[in-house]
């Protein structure tokens, strides 16, 4: 059965060329009798849910967004994917695209700045990345630049030195500061996330708070969207999950007074080590050293998502006030970054 697709779908007319692909990998479902359902949570991406009979066989298309490649790596996404499938973390792929892939439906609800804090479900989240942290990784990935390094010098190069539409370009020239004193800044903070000692673990990356799912049936987490998974400092992936606490980029709608506390950062992260380390017992010293380290990189989190919205202010087809995200990010950074 082919799976790799020569087609191109358009993100605002897409039934047609679905059902193409649809023929092939789900050939006993009728043309007519297809659903479509088109989830709003994401801020880049496309995803359409199909269907025929039961919402229990939906399998979803992620159509990518406009330019997106040249921020994400496509083709390292999916082999991603495929080894988060084998080791029981990511959705199984059923097809790929050209601007696109095809992949298993995850049933259940996505989480809100109330649910990631009930007992059950954070325990579930910290057990759930515990394991993920402790996929093992080649030399190569060990030792080679972790994703924040990596990705963003890239961002910052992606940066424009002038936006094409001007309107933009006032109000970023107005709310940051240069690119080469951004640059500057990064290159302070690697200084101080180099010193810290953190591990290189297979990351996810991105875990705000529409990436993750809750299976009440099943009392289950399942992480989902790896787009920017890979290697990285565990105290990122870490920081960046307790930065999404505070809610939803896709509505702007963030409130930092929902940052975790202390209290509850040292309970998760002790759960998360039991789990990462498999002992029942950890130290309070050990607690300590990794929530003083997520702190830092709670700071890298915001600087990364500002360098990310400032280029999506430039290439998004998408009706989404990216200056406006990325000035709460970058007030954010600032504000962490002082108390390093």
């Amino acid at each position: 059965m082919n799976s790799d697709f020569k087609i191109k779908i358009d993100a605002n007319n897409f039934e047609e060329a679905i059902v193409k692909i649809l023929k092939e990998i789900r050939s006993n479902w009728i043309d007519k009798e297809i659903n479509f359902k088109v989830f709003s949570e994401g801020i880049t991406n496309k995803l359409v849910g199909t269907y025929c009979n039961s919402v229990s066989e939906m399998i979803l298309f992620r159509i990518n967004g406009n330019k997106t490649e040249i921020l994400i790596d496509r083709s390292a996404e999916i082999i991603n994917m495929k080894l988060l499938n084998k080791y029981g973390f990511a959705p199984e792929i059923y097809a790929t695209f050209l601007n696109g892939i095809c992949y298993e439906f995850i049933p259940g609800v996505i989480l809100n700045t109330e649910t990631v804090k009930e007992p059950t479900i954070w325990k579930l989240i910290a057990t759930q990345m515990a394991k993920m942290h402790k996929i093992p990784l080649s030399n190569q990935q060990k030792y080679g630049d972790p994703m924040i390094k990596r990705v963003g010098l890239t961002y910052l190069d992606l940066i424009p030195d002038k936006f094409s539409d001007n309107e933009i370009n006032e109000r970023i020239s107005n709310i940051f500061p240069s690119k080469s004193d951004l640059k500057q800044q990064f290159a302070f903070l690697m200084d101080i996330l180099q010193s810290s000692n953190s591990q290189i673990v297979f990351c996810h990356n991105d875990l705000l708070l529409s990436n993750i799912i809750y299976t009440s049936d099943t009392s289950k987490i399942s992480l989902i969207d790896f787009e920017y998974a890979e290697p990285n400092y565990q105290a990122f992936d870490i920081g960046n999950h307790f930065a999404k606490m505070s809610g939803a980029s896709s509505d702007s709608f963030i409130d930092y007074s929902r940052f975790p506390t202390k209290d509850f950062q040292m309970k998760w992260l002790k759960y998360y080590l039991r789990e990462f380390y498999g002992q029942k017992d950890v130290s309070t010293l050990e607690i300590e050293k990794l929530y003083e380290d997520v702190k830092k990189f709670v700071a890298s989190s915001h600087f990364l998502w500002t360098c990310w919205c400032l280029i999506q202010a430039e290439i998004s087809g998408i009706k989404f006030d990216f200056v406006k995200l990325a000035k709460t990010y970058y007030n954010e950074y600032l504000y962490r970054k002082n108390q390093l």
